[in-house]
Order: C-alpha cells, then sequence, then structure tokens
C-alpha cells in the first residue's frame, strides 16, 4: 500500500497523522485564518477521553487493509478529532461549531461538544445556529462555560419567532460580551441572501431590545450599545479582527 501523505508529511504512522494537523493549522494561521470550524461529534460516549491505543489499533488495521471502511463513530475519528481541537486552541483559534439543524440533526446536540469544552479551558468555543432546536441547552453553555460563545447565525432564517424568544431569554442569562447576534453562514458570497438574512436578524433583535426598553429592564443608551455589541465588537473581539 502506498503510503498516505498529505504536504509534506507522508502518513504512515499514527503520529504522522498529528503531525499533519499541526502542519494545517500552523499553515492556514500564517495565511491569516482566525478559526476553524467542526461538526458536533454524534453517537459516542465523549465522557471518556480518547482512547490512544484503540486508535492506533484502528489506524494499522486499516492502513494493512484489514478494515476496508471505518464505521461512523470510531475511536479513530474521535482521537484525531480532539487531538485537532486541543491543537487549534493551543493556536489561538477560535473553535466555531456546527450545531443543530442540518440532515439527520438528531447528531448535532450541542450538548456532544461538552467534553472538549472542559478538556480545552483555554479555548474559545463559538456555537453556531444556537443549537436550533436546543436553543435553551446552548444558552446553558453560554452561560455554564466561560469559554463558550453563542451564535445566532442561521437562526432568524430558521425561525424569527425562536431568534426573538432566545434573544429576549439569552439577554437575561448570559454575559453579553458572549453574543454574536448574525452571521450569514453561506459557502458562497451570495450578496442578496446575506442582505435579507441580515435585516431579518436586525429586526428581531431592534424588536427584542425595544421590548425590554418599555419594560424598564435598560435605558435607550445600554439598548443601543447592546445592538452594537451583538453586531460587531464582540465577533470583532472574539475572532481578534482589526
Amino acid at each position: 500500500m502506498k503510503d498516505w501523505k498529505y504536504r509534506s508529511i507522508p502518513i504512515r504512522t499514527l503520529d504522522d497523522c498529528l503531525e499533519n494537523q499541526k502542519e494545517y493549522l500552523r499553515k492556514i494561521k500564517d495565511e491569516g485564518a482566525v478559526g476553524v470550524k467542526l461538526v458536533t461529534y454524534p453517537k459516542l460516549d465523549l465522557n471518556h477521553e480518547p482512547d490512544r491505543k484503540e486508535a492506533e489499533e484502528l489506524f494499522n488495521d486499516f492502513k494493512r487493509g484489514k478494515i476496508k471502511k471505518l464505521p461512523q463513530p470510531n475511536d479513530l475519528h474521535y482521537y484525531l478529532l480532539d487531538k485537532a481541537v486541543s491543537f487549534a486552541a493551543e493556536e489561538g483559534f477560535v473553535i466555531a461549531v456546527h450545531t443543530g439543524y442540518w440532515g439527520d440533526f438528531r447528531d448535532l446536540s450541542p450538548l456532544n461538544i461538552i467534553p472538549f469544552i472542559m478538556r480545552n479551558p483555554e479555548g474559545k468555543f463559538d456555537v453556531y445556529h444556537l443549537g436550533y432546536p436546543w436553543i435553551r441547552e446552548s444558552i446553558m453553555l453560554g452561560k455554564g462555560f466561560s469559554n463558550v460563545y453563542i451564535n445566532f447565525c442561521w437562526l432568524s432564517i430558521l425561525s424569527q419567532k425562536a431568534a426573538r424568544e432566545a434573544m429576549d431569554e439569552v439577554i437575561e442569562t448570559i454575559p453579553t460580551n458572549k453574543v454574536i447576534g448574525f452571521g450569514g453562514d453561506y459557502k458562497s458570497p451570495t450578496v442578496e441572501k446575506i442582505y435579507g438574512h441580515l435585516t431579518m436578524a436586525k429586526e428581531d433583535i431592534a424588536e427584542v431590545i425595544a421590548g425590554k426598553i418599555s419594560q424598564g429592564w435598560m435605558d435607550f443608551n445600554s439598548g443601543v450599545e447592546l445592538i452594537k455589541k451583538f453586531f460587531y465588537s464582540n465577533p470583532k473581539d472574539l475572532y481578534n479582527l482589526k
């Protein structure tokens, strides 16, 4: 069997895989990347740390052809993903996580990332889509873990009602510097879609802020400051943008 190769390091061993991960992360950091994105890991007992021995056995069996296709989930994937998250945290990347709606969304609960969050307290985790439909669970992640930020990207376009109700609760529960109010989250730069979604997000947040002002939760100037945080300063600070 030919050596697997990614970039400059031939992949003959499990350690070669890890070195490739590090090389890739350092390369994209030098190119200006500020974050990496992953999907919540499904259907595996994440309460135990990945087992190096089990991962290595799977790697060797797969390379020798003893296993033609790895099952999902599997301990090799889990081990490599866990190491990739740790490497990314060490390099200062924000770890953006797709949670919630998409395909068989049963696999995409935001609760799946708790072990990664706890094992990497120096990392910063940006929970996309507020975990829809697991909205309250995502809110609890932002409230309970100092290194978790919650992101409303995609939520207004899924449900403006859900976005408004969530924002109303978030303002009461989570430090306001940990909330990102909008993101288009489109694979291609479709300006019309991004503009339309931004308009919807503005409507939702403006309605919630207006309600909080009328209820006496905050004054007008505080409401304006929150809007600036949600749309500008929070994502700028989290991703260390110029």
